[in-house]
């Protein structure tokens, strides 16, 4: 298949006169040469259609990707948490057996230090409110990216499966009219003759 170059420049070199079998066979090699450039812009567009796909597949898996980091992140947060409520409920019970404790206590160094104990266990817990709170604020926030997240899953999904099917649909559009430049190609090469149409397959 050709699609440079007249091949009426290669046939009629040095002829003043075409008869006209020779003229008819020119204007079917000029019509067998539209037709090759004609299938040659269809299968360069049926080349790029996978790519434009993968694209679009590309900006989908980006999105994803970025919704499950944020989900991921989203759990680690919440993780953290039950670890810090679990950590307060553990020191609260510590301050309450340091309290019970105290009637217990006969001399004031003992009882001195028992105070300290019961000030750090306290401090602790305060610490540990302090962090409960701002892995709340953190949840929250993480809780926004990810429906922001999803969204724009969502939204890329959506885009993806409505041009994927576009893409399909003008694929399959492309193949059909290469099927039908083929066949029109065949008529075309059944009506020359031979000699000719063997010394412009090879140009």
């Amino acid at each position: 298949m050709h699609s440079g170059g007249s091949p009426s420049a290669f046939f009629l070199s040095g002829r003043t006169e075409a008869t006209t079998p020779l003229s008819e066979g020119l204007a079917l090699l000029v019509s067998l040469q539209e037709i090759d450039r004609a299938v040659l812009a269809l299968r360069v567009l049926k080349d790029e259609l996978p790519g434009k796909i993968a694209a679009l597949r590309d900006r989908l898996d980006q999105a994803e990707a970025e919704q499950a980091a944020a989900s991921g992140a989203l759990d680690q947060m919440n993780r953290d948490r039950r670890d810090r409520e679990a950590k307060l409920e553990e020191t609260k019970a510590h301050i309450a057996r340091l309290k019970n404790r105290s009637g217990d206590i006969k001399t004031n160094t003992a009882y001195f230090a028992h105070l300290k104990e019961i000030d750090a266990a306290e401090k602790l817990r305060s610490a540990v409110e302090d962090e409960i709170l701002g892995l709340m604020e953190k949840v929250e926030a993480a809780e926004g990216d990810l429906a922001a997240f999803d969204a724009k899953v969502s939204e890329e999904s959506a885009s993806f499966e409505g041009r994927r099917q576009e893409l399909e649909r003008e694929y399959a559009h492309v193949d059909a009219g290469i099927d039908e430049k083929m066949k029109a190609r065949e008529n075309l090469a059944a009506a020359l003759d031979p000699g000719l149409l063997s010394r412009y397959e090879n140009i």
